[in-house]
């Protein structure tokens, strides 16, 4: 039966509107709604869903560019657990604020929100059984991290760009103790003394320094310090390493297209001498 349905997929449906929200109510068992890409939603939208989906669990608003700060008031009324805000690019620190009411919230992506500062992580400090936070394009600082220092169930954390976090930043990660992986691509202002506060974190299995320009310690280095951690490579020392292997095609090519080259040469100057033997014969020369 339609109404057994638990969970849909309106991906990129750009003719559905806040008013086809209404026609798929009877949906009463749904607990998973994924409206990526749905252009047409907007904040009249999610006052539907708050209001006649009770079971409704993980959201996905991905690249719903009319939801502002206050359809996240009508969400935050919702028991979510599993929450995707990416590319919503209207909503601000004041948004947060309603998100900080979500207490069962365990999965939280905001990628690309560029107007989020340290006041929408303090919200976001208020959410104490989040375990994944996802977040790119953010103006956060130092500051923005020490209110997340407080999120004691936080396991996977993924801040990437982040061009005004240094040292000290760090220092309020290692409060984490939970944390198993920590993605920390394209920082540029920490160093190699920041990543020494990350030996703390005993349970971190993966941590990603892809970018982080002074961060000058090798790849062994980083691993000798941060003991049974997998250290996905500075850009830098990865450019080297398959720089390494493009060089070695194209030498490889080079030898090739040089073999093919001398072949043709040799075959068109045999040609050439046969024929000429062939025309000697023919004209009584030995």
């Amino acid at each position: 039966m339609i109404s057994d349905i638990e969970s849909l997929q309106l991906i990129a449906c750009k003719k559905i509107s806040d008013l086809g929200l209404h026609y798929i109510a009877c949906l009463s068992n749904l607990h998973t709604l994924d409206l990526t890409a749905c252009d047409n939603i907007t904040d009249v939208g999610l006052h539907c869903i708050s209001s006649e989906f009770s079971k409704i669990r993980n959201l996905i608003l991905r690249e719903c560019n009319q939801i502002t700060d206050q359809g996240l008031m009508y969400i935050s009324k919702i028991s979510l657990r599993h929450l995707d805000l990416g590319l919503c690019e209207s909503v601000t620190d004041n948004g947060f604020e309603y998100l900080s009411s979500l207490s069962d919230l365990q999965f939280l992506s905001l990628p690309g929100l560029s107007e989020i500062t340290d006041t929408g992580m303090m919200h976001l400090s208020k959410l104490p059984q989040l375990r994944s936070l996802y977040m790119w394009g953010c103006q956060i600082t130092d500051e923005g991290l020490q209110h997340l220092g407080s999120l004691k169930e936080l396991e996977i954390l993924q801040l990437l760009g982040c061009n005004n976090v240094t040292d000290a930043g760090l220092e309020h990660i290692s409060r984490l103790l939970r944390l198993k992986q920590l993605d920390m691509r394209s920082w540029s202002k920490i160093t190699n003394n920041g990543l020494r506060c990350l030996q703390l974190l005993s349970n971190l299995q993966r941590l990603d320094l892809r970018g982080c320009e002074n961060i000058t310690l090798s790849h062994q280095q980083v691993e000798d310090m941060m003991k049974q951690v997998k250290i996905d490579l500075p850009s830098y020392e990865a450019m080297a390493k398959y720089g390494r292997k493009i060089i070695t095609g194209l030498l490889m090519g080079l030898v090739l297209i040089g073999c093919t080259i001398f072949f043709f040469i040799w075959y068109y100057l045999f040609k050439e001498a046969r024929y000429e033997h062939s025309s000697d014969i023919k004209n009584g020369f030995p």
